[in-house]
């Protein structure tokens, strides 16, 4: 089954900062906390497909009682280009969620290969969705 072309192209994405810090007694009763930040812009205002992205990422413990096996924050800096076919309306979510989600898989990918030889083993970070939740209608009247 051929594949549908995505109207997003990374061009580039560089770690600005990457701290990841083991625990030496976590708790098994720990619970992370993860916060995503969000900044996008246009690379100027004479190139409207062209998109600067900027992801933070900070984990850790939802409770400092209760300490988990890793704690720490990754920024990466990414620029992307949008087809010329994508309707004008439509780039900025694209690019919030889709160029978001891109950026993110890397950050997943950095904090597994750091931990899996760290003294806690290797940490995935969960899947999430960049997509804003709609409001659901109250239809019951």
């Amino acid at each position: 089954m051929p594949h549908k072309t995505s109207p997003l192209i990374i061009l580039d994405h560089r770690f600005l900062e990457v701290s990841v810090l083991g625990e030496t007694d976590p708790s098994v009763d720990g619970h992370y906390d993860l916060r995503t930040e969000t900044k996008v812009g246009l690379v100027n205002d004479e190139a409207p497909l062209n998109w600067r992205v900027l992801l933070e990422v900070t984990f850790g413990p939802h409770d400092t009682e209760h300490p988990t096996p890793y704690s720490g924050k990754i920024t990466v800096s990414g620029s992307f280009q949008i087809s010329e076919s994508f309707s004008e309306e439509n780039r900025e979510a694209l690019i919030r969620v889709s160029a978001a989600s891109i950026l993110y898989g890397a950050c997943r990918e950095m904090v597994a290969n750091l931990t899996a030889r760290s003294v806690n083993g290797i940490l995935s970070l969960p899947s999430i969705s960049f997509r804003k939740e709609e409001i659901e209608e109250d239809r019951a009247g």
